[in-house]
């Protein structure tokens, strides 16, 4: 799929079923691929602000310097790119990031600075190293990065407080005590590995034992 540098604002990919190319509104644009196919992310039209191609078995590379400057939301979920991701190189305007249930590995650097950003969803692909919460996004709401490879000591104290939704099960991540900030305790989603993970200290030095 090669994507031309026409000017929109919204780009989504469906399901090619009668026709090729369809368009929507003079600013959002919708093209028809076959699932498998590849594609060429540095072809996004630089007026885009969204780009959405979800559960297409898509292949490809994420070159995020290639990115529009002025992008919002990408989401990319389910499907079949390879290679590193790397936050660093993402536009300082986007929002949402969704590159969950892909091929997508190496390290990711949470300390990015993103200063807009409020989602990022990365389950279910091959990333590893360690994770660090030291300087996350100041809006971050959500941190989805279950079921990957990442290892290594974990601390939460610098969390944060926009935080709400945290999920880092399903990872290599073994630790008998874990230092998390308080808003981390009242989050309505944090998910880990009970087993791996046998309790939370707040920073009073009050315990939290995990509940198998």
């Amino acid at each position: 799929v090669m994507l031309n540098r026409a000017e929109f604002h919204s780009i989504e990919l469906g399901l090619r079923i009668e026709t090729d190319l369809y368009a929507l509104d003079d600013f959002h644009e919708t093209w028809a691929v076959s699932p498998g196919e590849s594609i060429d992310l540095q072809w996004i039209p630089e007026t885009v602000r969204a780009f959405s191609v979800k559960k297409l078995n898509l292949r490809g590379t994420v070159e995020t310097a290639e990115l529009p400057r002025q992008l919002r939301s990408l989401d990319i979920f389910g499907n079949q790119f390879t290679g590193t991701f790397s936050l660093e190189n993402m536009p300082e305007t986007i929002v949402h990031i969704n590159i969950g249930d892909n091929r997508l590995e190496g390290s990711l650097v949470l300390a990015a600075s993103l200063p807009c950003l409020q989602i990022l969803i990365a389950e279910k692909n091959r990333f590893f190293g360690t994770l660090d919460f030291s300087s996350l996004p100041p809006k971050i709401r959500r941190l989805q990065l279950s079921r990957n490879g990442f290892s290594g000591s974990l601390c939460l104290l610098a969390v944060p407080k926009s935080l709400f939704d945290l999920d880092i099960s399903g990872n290599d991540i073994v630790q008998d005590t874990i230092l998390v900030a308080s808003c981390v305790l009242k989050m309505s989603c944090f998910g880990y590995d009970l087993q791996k993970i046998r309790r939370l200290v707040d920073p009073l030095g009050n315990e939290h034992l995990s509940k198998d």
